[in-house]
């Protein structure tokens, strides 16, 4: 399954996600919900002789609602939802050079922060696995693993489970269909985060464990192995703790992708 990129090719999806996060803290447990709406659109450029590209990845344009200690806000297109990277992406989809882009309302330094809670959230959005595609031939029920790459959060020899289910009929069309499960650890020693240095001066013994589970189906055209559908659904348990406190969070979600053009 190998993709063959453009000069400017452009895939747009529609992407509906609702998201929950649980926060127990000294005794105290908070919840906040978000249910929301946005776009997403992947551009390839630069394509080269062997088949790589430059691949642009954005989510922009989110709608919908935040629910925090039983209030409910409407949200409306805030910026600093947005996210946006670049890539070098190879036929198979594997992604390499990722670079993240500030966004207009992040500004240059937003990136330089040291958030290892925010980086652990970060980590359970294993998407850039899903869009990769086997790269040897196979057949229904055949199955491989894909190394996740983030060893700074991740423990040694995490991976990304695919198994290709075959043909299907979805949407009275003929579907490519496959299926990318995850059971992944994190094990993070908070005292040497920031380059050997601690993420939290102040606090010592810190520690951060979480364990990531995710299920995403893929449903492809079978004619240029491209996205059409994508339901992916996530639980997320993360645990910190040090000599002055402790803390559990849980992070539950559920995205469906789907292409619009």
């Amino acid at each position: 399954m190998r993709r063959t990129f453009t000069n400017d090719l452009v895939e747009k999806f529609k992407v509906k996600g609702e998201h929950t996060i649980t926060v127990n803290s000294d005794g105290e447990e908070f919840e906040s919900s978000m249910s929301l709406l946005n776009n997403r659109i992947f551009t390839f450029t630069k394509v080269e002789p062997d088949g790589k590209a430059m691949f642009k990845y954005e989510d922009t344009n989110y709608t919908g609602t935040e629910t925090a200690e039983g209030e409910t806000t409407k949200i409306e297109n805030p910026e600093f939802y947005d996210e946006i990277f670049t890539a070098k992406v190879n036929p198979f989809m594997e992604c390499a050079d990722i670079k993240v882009q500030p966004t207009e309302a992040g500004g240059e330094d937003e990136g330089e922060e040291v958030d290892p809670i925010g980086d652990a959230l970060g980590a359970s959005d294993l998407s850039q696995y899903y869009f990769q595609l086997p790269s040897k031939a196979v057949k229904p029920g055949d199955e491989w693993s894909i190394p996740i790459k983030q060893e700074k959060l991740f423990k040694p020899n995490q991976v990304v489970k695919g198994k290709f289910r075959g043909a299907i009929k979805w949407e009275e069309q003929e579907v490519l269909a496959i299926e990318y499960t995850t059971t992944a650890d994190l094990d993070v020693n908070l005292d040497e985060y920031d380059n050997g240095k601690p993420a939290f001066p102040d606090i010592t013994g810190a520690k951060l464990t979480a364990q990531v589970n995710d299920s995403a189906t893929i449903y492809l055209d079978p004619k240029d192995f491209s996205i059409l559908y994508c339901l992916d659904k996530v639980t997320m348990t993360l645990e910190f703790k040090s000599s002055e406190a402790s803390m559990t969070m849980k992070n539950k979600g559920e995205e469906e992708m789907r292409r619009s053009k």
